[in-house]
């Protein structure tokens, strides 16, 4: 049996600035850590058994990795973003157009260098907010 699993070929991650989408360049991986409920333990003194009930909590869409090679020019354009308080407009537009679109800000900025491999690191944006799926990702993306 054949599969529609799609490989990750062709996705890009961008962000809002004025008024167009830009490329965030050299991304070799993106993961998207998915949405969560919190839960809320209850238990009163009365209870008919000894059972611990739960209340569903807020939602939380946490926050989406990207590894991305070093390249100067982004680096400082990344480690300004940041630098900047409030949020950022972010978008990753999938292989066959779809797209993925939440607002957050930059928590991690790290920078590996290994004599043996290039230099790269994993940032963290965290997601403020829901995450929206578009059937068609914003041309210029």
């Amino acid at each position: 049996m054949s599969t529609t699993a799609k490989p990750g070929i062709g996705c890009v991650l961008s962000k809002w600035v004025t008024d167009t989408w830009v490329e965030i360049v050299e991304v070799t991986n993106l993961s998207w850590d998915g949405a969560s409920r919190e839960s809320i333990d209850v238990f009163k003194l009365n209870n008919e058994d000894e059972f611990m009930n739960k209340v569903q909590g807020t939602m939380n869409s946490n926050s989406i990795s990207a590894t991305i090679l070093f390249n100067q020019a982004q680096f400082i354009i990344l480690k300004a973003d940041m630098e900047t308080r409030g949020n950022i407009d972010y978008q990753i537009k999938l292989p066959d157009g779809e797209g993925i679109e939440w607002s957050g800000f930059i928590t991690e900025l790290p920078l590996d260098m290994g004599s043996d491999d290039v230099m790269q690191g994993d940032i963290s944006i965290e997601i403020d907010g829901p995450v929206e799926f578009l059937a068609v990702a914003t041309p210029g993306a």
